[in-house]
């Protein structure tokens, strides 16, 4: 990720479990990342961010202006007031610092079908899989 320097001070909001992090296996070559997640149990299981909290998105226990990057993947649109994230995020964010948002793109082949299958279905192939 090119928004990252060696100085980089970054915030990963929705760290969950790391799988999906964007940081990726490569780690983070900046000074500090910092992730978050409200799932105890995905924090846990983080292995690639060293400093984890569990909070919710919308009240950051943080500092005004004290990350360079906040990134989050695949959040927002499982919050139920975006707009507080996007106040809570610029608060911590320093003067001329970059937020990076993800979302899903629901005409992506995957997400048209994740919108039809049931919920029932989806957890009967999550335990299909894992067995193998």
């Amino acid at each position: 990720m090119d928004a990252i320097e060696d100085k980089t001070v970054a915030l990963d909001m929705g760290c969950g479990d790391g799988r999906y992090s964007v940081v990726g296996d490569n780690g983070f070559d900046g000074k500090m990342l910092a992730g978050l997640d409200n799932d105890f149990d995905l924090l846990k299981e983080n292995h690639s961010i060293e400093n984890r909290v569990l909070t919710d998105t919308h009240k950051l226990p943080f500092r005004k202006d004290s990350f360079d990057l906040i990134f989050t993947r695949e959040v927002i649109e499982h919050v139920k007031n975006p707009g507080e994230i996007f106040f809570e995020a610029a608060r911590v964010l320093k003067q001329n610092g970059t937020l990076i948002i993800q979302t899903p793109n629901k005409l992506h082949p995957i997400s048209l079908v994740s919108s039809i299958v049931s919920l029932k279905t989806k957890a009967r192939l999550k335990t299909f899989y894992a067995c193998r």
